[in-house]
């Protein structure tokens, strides 16, 4: 290997691609909600935290 290449961290790649997963997860359940087609209370319990540790996710893997 070459000392002037860059090796990645699959621990961040991997995290990354959870926070698209857990991403998706929330926007589909965000749809369903606001076009109704089955309710689902996202202000509170297990919604509100995967919205919160989602978006705290993204901004840790930016600075990194």
């Amino acid at each position: 290997m070459n000392n002037s290449q860059v090796t990645r961290l699959w621990e961040v790649d991997f995290l990354r691609g959870l926070a698209i997963i857990m991403m998706v997860i929330f926007h589909l359940a965000y749809d369903l909600d606001y076009f109704r087609i089955y309710e689902i209370d996202l202000s509170h319990g297990f919604w509100f935290y995967l919205a919160r540790f989602t978006a705290s996710l993204f901004l840790l893997l930016v600075g990194i």
